[in-house]
């Protein structure tokens, strides 16, 4: 089971356990259940419960960043007071409680035996083929799911053991038959084998020294890049290897596309040292506008096709997909007053400037001096409006007219003195 797909199923899990807890609670608001029904029905909430807690650990450990122990303490507040009522009904009723309990043995044993025959979904289980570097990852994550249960035999381990192998590692244990007594060494030699730590933090340390520079504009290789960044800093940080934090942003730096480094560039001062966790949420608000605009890209091309199939032409969209390209720093905001979501000639500050300073602060930010956005084709935007040449209107420079425009100023005087002059009057 992929990561994502992992998370999904534990906060499934969660999402189960808090409609159980409102179902009990709601019914013995309304009184609906006896002393009997309302045990068993708590007896199987403890039991999710109890998974839930050893899926929360796991959850944890995928995902380190999100806010899963707040969700974890709001799910433990909800159970004890619910657990506190349920005790108070039962000890009302002493009688109702001995008759439950004699109910609740029988169903233990029986459930026992029960998930002793049960075996769990091999999608569920990580996969490991002998990847030094992926070893405590995968051992983790199967301590947690299979090695730490106590309601599965060591054969059943076992199996889940071979079927959760391939390849080199699977060849490791192929030694060992099929037994109770063949698990302990199979997981014993895997550990032996893999478990060696400077070996395991050498190969995550190469492969963030190794990350690859990103040529492509592409939202799914930033996500990436970010992903594998934080792998392999979480496991170096659970072996208690820190590395400085400025040395991984300067690698993440020299890896990202030329044009997504220049705007954050733009958006850090030059005396500030920004943090890892800073650099993660402007690369994700890149991969995110990136694929906003090739999904934009991909619905007018839809659009034109179906367009020309049907021989009429649709009204178009006046959204510009370069607009989300724009000169713009932490998540949208403008580069020069790093305050509002505007474009630089709808800012106020670049508004107050007088034209000098207007064409510095344009080199400055390397922005297209016509249409003052950044993209790497020709601009196709209408050029000033005062003289027509290839510069934006806020840029014009009072005193200077196109010459196409002397021009017609002379025919205009030309035909007035003609026009001033009659026949038959006197020059």
């Amino acid at each position: 089971m992929e990561r994502n797909e992992r998370i999904r199923f534990i906060n499934q899990k969660r999402s189960t356990i808090k409609s159980q807890i409102t179902i009990l609670t709601n019914a013995i608001d309304n009184d609906r259940l006896d002393c009997i029904n309302v045990n068993l029905r708590f007896e199987r909430i403890k039991e999710h419960f109890k998974n839930y807690e050893e899926l929360h650990d796991e959850l944890e450990l995928i995902e380190p960043n999100g806010d899963h122990f707040e969700e974890m303490l709001e799910v433990q507040d909800r159970f004890y007071n619910l657990a506190s009522r349920v005790h108070t009904i039962l000890n009302q009723n002493n009688s109702s409680a001995a008759i439950v309990s004699d109910h609740i043995d029988s169903l233990t044993a029986s459930q026992n035996e029960r998930m002793k025959r049960i075996k769990l979904p091999i999608a569920q289980l990580p996969g490991f083929s002998g990847e030094i570097e992926n070893w405590l990852s995968y051992k983790n994550t199967f301590v947690t799911l299979i090695d730490s249960r106590e309601d599965i035999t060591d054969l059943q381990k076992f199996l889940y053991l071979k079927d959760s192998l391939k390849g080199e590692a699977l060849n490791k244990i192929s030694i060992y038959d099929t037994s109770d007594a063949s698990y302990k060494l199979a997981w014993n030699l895997l550990v032996e084998s893999y478990e060696k730590k400077r070996i395991i933090i050498n190969k995550h340390l190469d492969a963030i020294l190794d990350i690859p520079n990103q040529t492509r504009f592409d939202g799914k290789e930033l996500n990436k890049l970010i992903d594998n960044m934080k792998q392999h800093v979480n496991m170096l940080d659970l072996m208690d290897v820190k590395i400085d934090e400025t040395m991984l942003v300067r690698i993440l730096e020299r890896s990202i596309p030329l044009n997504i480094r220049a705007r954050w560039e733009e958006s850090l001062g030059f005396d500030e040292m920004p943090s890892l966790n800073k650099l993660y949420k402007f690369l994700a608000s890149a991969a995110l506008r990136i694929d906003n605009i090739e999904k934009e890209k991909t619905r007018k091309r839809m659009s034109n096709g179906f367009e020309h199939s049907h021989g009429f032409k649709m009204k178009k969209s006046n959204f510009d997909t370069r607009i989300m390209l724009t000169t713009t720093s932490r998540g949208g905001y403008c580069s020069i007053c790093r305050d509002g979501m505007h474009s630089i000639f709808r800012c106020p500050k670049y508004d107050a400037m007088n034209i000098e300073q207007r064409w510095d602060k344009v080199k400055q930010l390397r922005v297209c001096q016509n249409c003052l956005r950044v993209h790497e084709r020709p601009c196709k935007s209408i050029k000033c409006k005062i003289c027509n040449r290839f510069h934006h209107t806020s840029l014009h420079k009072r005193g200077i007219i196109d010459e196409k425009q002397r021009v017609n100023i002379s025919k205009v005087n030309d035909t007035s003195n003609r026009e001033t002059i009659r026949p038959g009057d006197k020059n």
